[in-house]
């Protein structure tokens, strides 16, 4: 089965839409019979939110699970993150970043006692 991209899907729900005069009346808010700018948004908002409905329904209870997690942290001082990552790559991530930081930090501690040693050895020379 051939997934449709969401924008396929908005505009392939934009035009069931039109096709559909008893559905193109109930977005004709004020009823001149016409469908301005702000009633035609709120048609499209509608199409968009039915794609995006079935565009979830349609993932794999075994992905879905994986991309979504909600819950309260144990302990409160945690930061809420929301993410489309997986706990495990976040985490990588994190851990990639506190590797260079350390190595940063050891570098310029590094550099910070090799200028030390040569100015004093230019003050004591």
């Amino acid at each position: 089965m051939e997934r449709k991209s969401l924008a396929g899907r908005i505009a392939e729900k934009l035009r069931l839409i039109k096709a559909d005069k008893k559905r193109m009346r109930r977005y004709d808010v004020n009823g001149d019979g016409q469908i301005d700018e702000k009633e035609w948004e709120a048609a499209r908002k509608d199409a968009e939110n039915e794609a995006l409905v079935e565009s979830l329904g349609e993932k794999e209870p075994e992905k879905q699970e994986a991309s979504l997690r909600i819950h309260r942290a144990e302990d409160s001082a945690l930061p809420f993150v929301i993410s489309a990552s997986t706990e495990v790559s976040i985490k990588r991530g994190f851990g990639m970043q506190a590797v260079l930081f350390f190595l940063g930090a050891l570098g310029m501690a590094g550099l910070g006692v090799y200028l030390f040693i040569m100015s004093v050895n230019l003050i004591g020379s």
